[in-house]
């Protein structure tokens, strides 16, 4: 089945949620989880769709020391116990300017653009949160950033 991953990554944490992706039918979430305490006390937790605990593991603070090292360390996680490799990743932009208002597909233009306004919402900064998300697996051929 094919996956889809959607990211709500923030200045000390990192939301995930994995969907289920069929044509014609309503994506249904999958997997539920997030990586908190980035830097001091990280913990990755997750869960099924039944509520079913997948995942709830500590980390050093040296093993998981900013928000791009949560990504790596969520994307790992999902690729190698989950087999999750998503066709498409999106994530939450805080701030697109006046040029984005709604979800869109992502491309290197489009990334200079939204680091342009990064000011307005440092923490996360796009550009450090969207290239890790763009590389989400193998298969992830499409990238979407979408407004808050």
């Amino acid at each position: 089945m094919d996956t889809l991953l959607v990211v709500n990554a923030g200045s000390s944490s990192v939301k995930f949620q994995v969907f289920g992706a069929e044509a014609g039918v309503e994506p249904r979430r999958l997997i539920k989880g997030q990586v908190d305490g980035v830097g001091t006390r990280p913990r990755l937790r997750a869960e099924a769709a039944d509520k079913a605990q997948l995942v709830d593991e500590s980390y050093d603070p040296d093993q998981v020391k900013d928000v791009p090292a949560a990504l790596e360390r969520a994307g790992t996680w999902l690729r190698t116990t989950q087999n999750v490799e998503p066709i498409a990743a999106g994530h939450r932009v805080v701030h697109g300017g006046p040029r984005y208002d709604r979800a869109i597909v992502i491309d290197d233009e489009v990334l200079a653009h939204l680091e342009h306004y990064a000011p307005l919402a440092p923490l996360p900064r796009c550009a450090t949160i969207t290239r890790p998300v763009a590389s989400c697996g193998t298969a992830c051929g499409r990238r979407l950033a979408m407004y808050s």
